[in-house]
């Protein structure tokens, strides 16, 4: 009955409100049809009355009113309803609290609730001046990049999936969900102890192969990067000649600052402002190389086009499939494998701070018996609400109070088998 059902009608105008636009990326199919719903678990009570209070003062102060609590009277709606662009639930135990924040991904992207955390942390502790200055309120600070022309062309730009080439691609996908038509999303526990393996084995690999001058570098995210593509392509068995596509999402907040679109004395941008690089390896040499290789070709990639010139030059190029294709841009080759990973860590759930508010420090967990501090989550939990497949992606929920890693990630059932045996085979080399 769908097919002939009408269009949903937005609710009525009333004199009070104010109609602010989407931004032009934030308007995006992609992210309408994302909500996001991060949960926190706190082992402490933590006073309910307050939090919600907090939160609804940090919407009244400057800008932040963009985002404004409006209470039970007239909530601020997605479109064609009545749910609010951001809510949460909170739910006290004897010893935890549970804080759930709901939002659209049309209305920021992780880093933008980072920015929310910041100032509403900051409110409950009586300190309204760390409170950082709201940008964007009227204005789009991307919006710029793309009025001139870009000063160097972008790197991939050959690449571009246009017409039967893009044709071909979707015709891949869609045989992909066919054929494999389960998918299921897991939560993976990576202890610290192995990541700090795996890195100092892979800058050791590098530094012995190193010729020149310059002192290798790769990050702890790189290494996780590289570990996880190798894990999922064993579980896959994918042809060893088939291209991979590691899309690695980045902030690109600081390139905005760097251009002044965002003043560098403060201020935060609470929107989407999150672009990708991409590394394109054969999966021949991303199981047959070392670590290592993987993830300084990784670290290049986003030496490479982490920088003002190629993020205006890849932004040109998405706005004109935008405008004239109407879809999103994709990069590589008709028959890759897209993969596709987005790292949390910079916006440090888990160090999220609500001490402000917890009811007293014998009313949870005891201190000796956890790692984290009063206020702070133990744990972190995402979900979300899709309109649309999204296998092969997953995010890096972040790192916990002991230096664990938690991931996310959506994938073909049948290969979540060989992805446990992997694991498990992890455990058994740490002696656990």
């Amino acid at each position: 009955m769908w097919l002939f059902s009408r269009k949903p009608t937005p609710p009525p105008i009333v004199p009070t409100d104010l109609i602010i636009p989407f931004n032009y990326w934030d308007d995006d199919n992609t992210l309408r049809g994302l909500s996001f719903d991060v949960t926190f678990r706190f082992d402490d009570v933590l006073d309910s009355d307050k939090l919600r209070r907090a939160l609804s003062r940090l919407l009244e102060i400057g800008n932040w009113r963009k985002h404004e609590w409006l209470g039970d009277t007239r909530p601020a709606a997605w479109l064609y309803s009545d749910s609010p662009q951001l809510s949460i639930c909170i739910i006290t135990f004897q010893d935890a609290t549970l804080v759930t924040i709901t939002f659209l991904h049309t209305l920021m992207d992780i880093m933008g609730l980072y920015s929310i955390l910041q100032g509403w942390s900051a409110v409950l502790r009586g300190q309204e001046d760390e409170v950082p200055p709201f940008v964007g309120f009227d204005y789009d600070p991307l919006a710029g990049l793309t009025k001139t022309t870009p000063p160097q062309p972008y790197v991939f730009a050959d690449k571009l999936l246009i017409g039967a080439r893009r044709l071909i691609f979707a015709l891949h996908y869609i045989f992909e969900l066919f054929w494999y038509r389960q998918e299921e999303e897991r939560v993976i526990f990576l202890p610290a102890k192995h990541l700090q393996r795996m890195r100092d084995s892979a800058m050791g690999e590098l530094a012995s192969q190193n010729i020149s001058n310059e002192k290798p570098f790769v990050s702890e995210s790189d290494v996780l990067l590289a570990w996880w593509t190798q894990v999922v392509l064993r579980a896959l068995k994918l042809a060893p000649r088939r291209m991979i596509t590691i899309r690695n999402v980045f902030d690109c907040r600081p390139i905005l600052t760097e251009l002044g679109h965002i003043p560098s004395t403060g201020g935060t941008l609470v929107a989407h402002a999150a672009f990708s690089t991409f590394t394109f390896l054969s999966a021949r040499h991303i199981l047959e190389m070392p670590l290592s290789f993987v993830a300084s070709r990784i670290r290049k990639s986003l030496e490479h086009q982490r920088n003002q010139e190629q993020l205006q030059a890849l932004l040109a190029i998405q706005k004109a499939t935008l405008d004239n294709e109407h879809h999103p841009t994709l990069f590589g080759d008709p028959s890759m494998f897209h993969f596709m990973c987005s790292n949390w860590g910079k916006a440090r759930l888990f160090q999220v701070d609500f001490s402000a508010v917890a009811v007293g420090s014998a009313s949870g967990i005891p201190l000796s018996e956890r790692s984290n501090k009063i206020g702070r989550p133990s744990y972190v939990n995402v979900a979300g609400t899709k309109t649309y497949s999204t296998r092969n992606t997953g995010v890096v929920i972040g790192k916990g109070s002991a230096g664990n890693r938690w991931l996310l990630y959506t994938l073909r059932s049948m290969a979540w088998a060989s992805i446990e045996q992997q694991l498990r085979l992890l455990s058994e080399e740490d002696g656990n």
